[in-house]
């Protein structure tokens, strides 16, 4: 069998959000959900896609004092990682070594996304000063995606990560 290419998450684009420059700017960004969507079938498959393994490996920060691990919670659950054919809970990630975890807690890191908030303005004395907020979006850990048995998770992770929410 070929081996799948390498899928790097630092090489996959961020949204990133719209400065703000007024009020109306400030939309918020919470999802309501759906009674019915326990009866969908398409939702249920995706719950099953949570389950399957993985095999990532986190990349280090660059930054000093960077991590060594990150958290992954899911439903109040720690990270589980498979060691010896057996789930294991471990909650917190290691970086540089190669793991196999559920796609859910996959799910977890390519989602988490730090804003860093820059405001813009003009001088105090002008008239009319324009005051505006400029966020960047940038992911909290980087991994390699090393084994994905499941021909749709590159896609998946594809878009979980471009998405700014």
């Amino acid at each position: 069998m070929a081996r799948q290419p390498l899928l790097n998450t630092a090489n996959i684009k961020t949204e990133q959000l719209s400065p703000i420059t007024s009020a109306e700017d400030r939309v918020g960004q919470v999802v309501a959900g759906d009674e019915t969507i326990l009866e969908d079938r398409d939702y249920q498959d995706k719950l099953a896609m949570g389950e399957d393994p993985v095999e990532i490996e986190i990349q280090p920060a660059s930054e000093e004092n960077a991590p060594t691990s990150y958290p992954a919670w899911v439903n109040g659950r720690g990270a589980e990682v498979l060691l010896n054919n057996q789930w294991l809970p471990i909650t917190y990630l290691p970086v540089g070594v190669p793991i196999t975890v559920k796609r859910k807690y996959v799910e977890v890191l390519a989602r988490a996304k730090t804003d860093n908030v820059k405001t813009v303005h003009d001088e105090a004395n002008v008239a009319m000063p324009r005051n505006e907020v400029r966020r960047t979006t940038s992911a909290v850990a980087n991994f390699n995606v090393l084994s994905d048995p499941n021909p749709r998770g590159p896609a998946w992770l594809a878009e979980l990560r471009r998405r700014n929410s």
